[in-house]
């Protein structure tokens, strides 16, 4: 009989367990890190990882003894039939019982065929051998050796010949298991020990002794016996993949469950459906304490354990190692083997780890990409230590930080020592110990004070723009004439002239003029971004005179004069075609962007592909600035690849990927199409750079595709800022619904950052889209009693439409107005006048102008809260037409 018919005939209907009641019985212990249930596993266990089960064999066996007793192949009787291997095995088996009677068992079929089939144990040896020769284990091992981890499970026992069990905890996981495939060793096995224990019932196939025969199976070896018998004891039992066939096995567990001293907490037999039941094995499951449990299959089932017990925890860790990549390969490609969502959800993190690349710890503190230490490779033994950490900390982040602690008290050599210094700042920031941080950020200094990389790591934990400069700068006699040293400060002063208005003036612009063209000085390569820097500081300069058209000249003249310098130098670089992109978008240069345009092209019919690589970086820059006025067909064309018919669809940037996306996006392409390329831009090795834009593109297509950059961004965790790790989850979080979440995580992302506009803004707008109107109130009061050095024009308008809505005596109609006059942001004067009411056509009017003029514009004014479903609905309405 087969296992469902267990519950369609309702013999043993009332002894039926679910994995759910499993799970509740796993989880109830005595001590959190005591086990009360061992595994057992047989041949099925092994099937998803390309080994053939008994049931299989037995099969497979049969047809092979039936043609040689007959001579002629085996033919089933119902032609319809042919390809149940249930079916074949009962016509077969018939076969046997009657023919070969003598020998047969048809208790324990696999046995007594094995035997016929190899007369001698080193064939049956070498057949097992090349049956389990280079398998890998299947996902549901990487389940079961996390569970161990978690200490639901320490003891498993085996009738498998194969290693699937201990390559998986070798491979997937810190823990080494004691493994025992010998009568003689497992003698010293304590119940107590704390280390997982393997223990192999009928021996390994590297060794002779192995048991696969009628003869063999139907006695246990003397300390094999009494170790399952003294595990039992203090365990329950659950088993899977096992047909139940070898009467030495059945005959304990008949011996152990009589006993009211031994499997206390139950025997759980698993089977799937379509599992074949033998007599004696539905004779044992009417004893008391035995219970069979329907289950999908292995993988599957450990899928559920783990789960319902560990939560969605990584089963897998982000270091390399070769044979676990094969692993890993083999899970992602057997992903569609499944049905099991979860299964499937674990396998896309798989995917999307394998193929995307770690970042370097170096890179994550701020230390650069190309400094000299990153080019000295440490000695075999201290990468598999690295290993071992990076392993670890994805587990556990205190524990990886107190080894890393010793292995670095531990190294001599002076790059492998910074290396682990790289990771003691990396997790104590990550771990919010910021005496420590300081502590190992001035000993990186100690190893060469005169290498500027080795001083960003303490420059980074002044979480204030301003404090930051003021430290640098202290630093001026030693690296004032290092062009990174300078491009550095250029950098944190332009941010504060962003952020902080009290230094929006011309005088704190003017002093950035002369570290500039010190800089380019030192370094006048297109290379130093310094070039850049300098055509940014005459933007700002630019902006700061609109009242004054002839200083505006002259800034514009000295802008051209610079990009006529840099054509100079090298007129074909990429760098300088960056440059003048860069002048272009800055200055809104519409006739320039097309002789641009065309030039950019020509260059991307003749450049290598890395030039290319850059080129297409461009010409994306260029699309994407709406006042340039390029036509929907020149962009198209682009994002199609028509511009580049050679190379079509081949080495897109990330970047070009996802604004293509979005262009399709908003003008209402295929959506399978677009669903391929953000799918494509997923699994890129930069994704994260641009996982921000994607968030904000996948609302419109598929909440799936969501779940999957959650996967990602949770899978990459340790690779990412804190501060950008945790701006991800909140986005996600608000996207798909959870907005109580998303503040939450609003607020951890500032822990790394002190308040600024964008702050403010984004927790006001998630208030009030949560209808939290008093708490909104709270943040205003708060924003406008802080003394911040910068205006947040978005935190009234979202404070003063909570007040009309509540119709409050505290709305400020003045202020808007006041927006509506002044306001340099048009989306602040549209919504300013939308609150009003005062003139609500007009404003949406401005708003169509608005998107139509960039689209982009509509992807963040559909989520006003202050935008009514039916002025949003005219918007797009007003987007139809190309």
């Amino acid at each position: 009989m087969k296992a469902k018919d267990l519950m369609d005939s309702g013999e043993l209907k009332h002894k039926i367990r679910t994995v759910k009641d499993l799970v509740r019985y796993v989880k109830t212990k005595e001590n959190k890190d005591v086990s009360n249930y061992s595994i057992f596993l047989g041949a099925g266990a092994s099937r998803s990882s390309g080994i053939s089960t008994a049931f299989e064999l037995i099969v497979e066996w049969m047809e092979e003894l039936y043609e040689r007793d007959t001579n002629e192949k085996f033919r089933i009787t119902n032609a319809s039939s042919e390809n149940d291997l249930h079916a074949r095995y009962n016509e077969l088996r018939n076969y046997f019982e009657r023919v070969h009677a003598s020998w047969f068992d048809v208790s324990n079929p696999y046995s007594s065929l094995f035997e016929k089939k190899f007369d001698l144990a080193p064939q049956r040896r070498r057949f097992i051998e090349k049956e389990v020769d280079g398998r890998l284990p299947s996902i549901g091992y990487a389940y079961l050796v996390s569970l161990v981890k978690h200490n639901f499970f320490d003891s498993i026992f085996t009738t498998n010949f194969d290693d699937l069990v201990n390559e998986a905890f070798y491979q997937l996981s810190n823990k080494r298991p004691i493994v025992c495939a010998h009568d003689s060793s497992v003698h010293s096995i304590s119940v107590t020990s704390k280390r997982p224990k393997i223990i192999k019932l009928h021996g390994d196939y590297l060794f002779e002794d192995i048991k696969s025969t009628l003869k063999e199976t139907e006695s246990l070896e003397n300390n094999i016996r009494d170790k399952l018998i003294e595990f039992c004891k203090e365990y329950g039992l659950i088993v899977l993949g096992y047909s139940g066939s070898d009467r030495s096995i059945m005959d304990i567990l008949e011996y152990l469950i009589k006993s009211d001293n031994y499997l206390k907490n139950g025997l759980y037999w698993c089977l799937r459906e379509e599992d074949e039941i033998n007599p004696k094995l539905k004779s044992f499951f009417w004893k008391d304490g035995v219970y069979p449990v329907i289950i999908k299959g292995f993988d599957e089932f450990f899928n559920e354990l783990h789960h319902e017990l560990v939560g969605s925890k990584k089963i897998f860790n982000t270091y390399r190692e070769s044979k676990q990549q094969k692993i890993i390969q083999q899970i992602v490609a057997s992903k569609e083997i499944f049905t099991d969502e979860r299964i499937r959800e674990d396998i896309e993190a798989l995917e999307y780890e394998s193929e995307t690349q770690t970042i370097s710890d170096y890179i994550s503190i701020g230390i650069s990409e190309d400094n000299d230490v990153l080019n000295n490779k440490a000695s075999i033994h201290d990468q598999r230590k690295v290993f071992e950490i990076d392993k670890l900390a994805s587990e556990d982040l205190k524990e990886a930080y107190e080894k890393t602690k010793i292995y670095y008290a531990e190294s001599e050599v002076v790059p492998v020592k910074m290396l682990w210094l790289s990771k003691l700042i990396s997790f104590s920031k990550r771990l919010n110990l910021d005496f420590d941080n300081s502590r190992w950020s001035e000993e990186i200094i100690e190893y060469d004070r005169y290498n500027f990389d080795y001083y960003l790591p303490k420059l980074k934990n002044y979480k204030k723009i301003i404090d930051r400069l003021y430290e640098a700068e202290k630093y001026d006699e030693l690296f004032n004439n290092n062009y990174k040293y300078l491009n550095y400060k250029i950098k944190l002063r332009f941010e504060i002239f962003d952020s902080l208005k009290s230094y929006k003036n011309k005088s704190f612009c003017e002093e950035i003029r002369p570290i500039v063209e010190k800089s380019i000085k030192i370094e006048p390569s297109l290379k130093n971004s310094a070039w850049s820097y300098k055509l940014r500081m005459l933007y700002n300069e630019f902006n700061l005179s609109s009242k004054e058209k002839d200083v505006k000249l002259r800034i514009k003249k000295e802008a051209s004069d610079l990009i006529s310098s840099a054509r100079q130098i090298n007129s074909e670089s990429t760098y300088y075609f960056g440059l003048e992109t860069y002048f272009v978008n800055l200055f809104d240069e519409v006739d320039s962007s097309k002789r641009l345009l065309e030039h950019l092209i020509l260059k991307l019919t003749k450049a290598s592909r890395s030039e290319r690589y850059e080129i297409k970086k461009l010409i994306n820059k260029l699309f994407l600035n709406s006042e340039l006025d390029f036509s929907y067909n020149e962009i198209l064309s682009f994002y199609l690849s028509e511009v580049d018919p050679e190379n079509k669809n081949k080495d897109n940037p990330t970047i070009v990927v996802v604004s293509k996306a979005r262009f399709l996006l908003l003008y209402d392409y295929d959506e399978s199409y677009i669903r391929e390329n953000i799918e494509s831009a997923m699994k890129s090795q930069d994704f994260l750079d641009y996982a921000e834009d994607v968030i904000k593109i996948v609302r419109y297509l598929d909440k799936e595709i969501l779940r999957k950059i959650e996967i990602i961004i949770n899978t990459k965790e340790m690779d990412i800022e804190p501060y950008h790790f945790y701006n991800f989850l909140s986005l996600i979080k608000e996207e798909q619904g959870f907005i109580s979440e998303s503040i939450d995580y609003l607020n951890k992302q500032y822990e790394y950052k002190s308040f600024d506009e964008n702050y403010f803004n984004r927790k006001s707008f998630l208030l009030l889209k949560s209808e939290k109107y008093e708490d909104l109130s709270n943040l205003y009061k708060s924003y406008k009693k802080g003394g911040y050095d910068f205006d947040c024009e978005i935190i009234t308008i979202n404070t003063m439409y909570s007040y009309k809505r509540l119709e409050s005596s505290k709305f400020e109609a003045d202020l808007l107005r006041n927006f509506v006059n002044n306001s340099k942001d048009k989306n602040v004067r549209i919504g300013a006048k939308l609150i009003l009411g005062e003139n609500h056509h007009q404003a949406i009017q401005e708003l169509i102008k608005l998107v139509k003029r960039d689209r982009n514009a509509f992807l963040a004014c559909n989520d006003w809260v202050i935008l009514s479903d039916d002025d949003k609905l005219k918007v797009k309405k007003s987007l139809t037409a190309i």
